[in-house]
């Protein structure tokens, strides 16, 4: 009885301490880029006057005194990130206002792209602020395939195109190695979207993203994110099926890529010693 005692003691502690040691490792890189999404996609402000929407079309979109979620889209001043955004902001009865200008073609702002870019900035070293038309992973760009799905020149300039040359196979399984703070990319002739993974769920061909995507349409005009408070969208569930026929394709740069190698030599490191398990305790259960 205590031989049994003895042998599943040392079970037990690599069962609960080897998967803990090796997640840590893993998302450290990836939640810096996600948690910084997050904050750019959360944090808190209200303007002091009504202040009309980048695009004229869409008539005021953000009410004096309404408070709002997340730095608000724009495609004109689209270079501000989180500090940006916050040292902007000035408190005033328990509300962080706004206090630069609220011209349409002057506010601070972010559009998918730069949110992205940015985010990748915080691990990537002086990563640029891309288009989406720049992120389709040619081998000139900064940014990389997830799986191996081929892109040639005749059919890259949409990601339409590229989906179906592939076929679902071939996506799906590219789908199936998408990991928080890669990123999943629509491309058209003259226009496209980016969308940063939160979350996987694999087991069910879903993942969960970040984006800052703007105002809706249709049916009403409004923004289309936290019930049309926020221009972002927070941890939103699609699925392999959505991204396939949306024509998207999953996208990474070479930081995270790294860091899954480091952490992959981490791990293969690992010792017994690294988990502070007594040689004898460990003699004993051979």
């Amino acid at each position: 009885m205590k031989m049994l005692k003895l042998k599943i003691i040392p079970i037990l502690i690599f069962t609960f301490l080897m998967p803990t040691i090796s997640s840590l490792a893993l998302n450290d890189t990836r939640s810096q880029v996600v948690d910084y999404m997050r904050k750019m996609a959360t944090v808190e402000w209200a303007s002091m006057e009504d202040m009309e929407y980048w695009n004229p079309k869409y008539g005021v979109m953000f009410k004096k005194d309404n408070i709002y979620k997340g730095i608000p889209y724009t495609q004109k001043q689209r270079n501000t990130d989180y500090e940006l955004f916050l040292s902007n902001l000035e408190n005033k009865d328990g509300v962080d206002y706004y206090k630069r200008s609220t011209g349409s073609s002057e506010y601070l702002g972010s559009d998918c792209s730069s949110a992205v870019s940015m985010a990748w900035n915080k691990v990537g070293g002086n990563f640029p602020i891309l288009s989406t038309g720049d992120m389709i992973p040619f081998g000139y760009n900064q940014t990389l395939p997830v799986g191996s799905y081929k892109i040639d020149t005749y059919f890259s300039t949409t990601t339409k195109d590229i989906v179906n040359e592939n076929g679902k196979e071939v996506m799906f399984s590219a789908y199936s190695k998408l990991q928080p703070a890669d990123a999943v990319l629509i491309r058209n002739t003259n226009s496209g979207h980016v969308m940063m993974v939160s979350d996987v769920d694999h087991e069910n061909n879903k993942v969960y993203i970040i984006d800052q995507t703007g105002a809706n349409d249709t049916p009403t005009i409004m923004l289309a994110g936290n019930n049309g408070e926020s221009t972002w969208r927070v941890d939103k569930e699609f699925t392999y099926d959505e991204l396939l026929s949306k024509g998207c394709v999953p996208i990474t740069i070479d930081a995270l890529l790294a860091s899954d190698k480091d952490t992959t030599s981490d791990k293969d490191a690992t010792t017994d010693k690294d988990l502070n398990i007594p040689e004898q305790t460990l003699n004993k259960a051979v």
